[in-house]
């Protein structure tokens, strides 16, 4: 799948996929699958399961280094389950994001099982304007 986005001339964003248990903690990078060349990129990490009720939230979330070095900095809101994050380059031009997880969530996982979240990066951004393609996955908890 990520092959064919690259193939139809967008750029990949894509969270990562986790399988862990109930009340645990993980980590879930937000991968970049292609070079990007802008100045800034906006959009809103969702975690749902239609279930007003579920026990998940998001704890933290960090640029990851490899964002950092290349010269980009990182605003994230604040919320449980919905952030909403521009990445953006110190200088007022271009530069290039490069193929590596550019933010990192950790995710607190409730005492539900057998549950399949969503994860999904919507409200896509860039600046200037060009094809990037979000890509959703799961975090999944299996039964005990």
């Amino acid at each position: 799948m990520i092959q064919a986005v690259i193939n139809a001339n967008a750029t990949p964003l894509m969270p990562g996929f986790v399988l862990k248990g109930q009340n645990e903690q993980v980590q879930l990078p937000v991968l970049l699958h292609k070079p990007l060349e802008l100045h800034e990129l906006e959009c809103t990490l969702v975690i749902a399961d239609g279930d007003s009720k579920a026990d998940i939230k998001i704890e933290t979330i960090e640029p990851s280094p490899e964002l950092l070095s290349a010269g980009f900095q990182f605003f994230p809101s604040e919320g449980d389950r919905e952030i909403t994050l521009s990445i953006r380059h110190k200088s007022d031009g271009v530069a290039t994001l490069p193929v590596a997880p550019l933010f990192v969530a950790t995710l607190a996982l409730g005492g539900m099982s057998q549950v399949i979240y969503s994860v999904s990066l919507i409200g896509m951004k860039a600046q200037p304007a060009q094809p990037v393609c979000t890509v959703g996955n799961a975090a999944i908890v299996p039964p005990p």
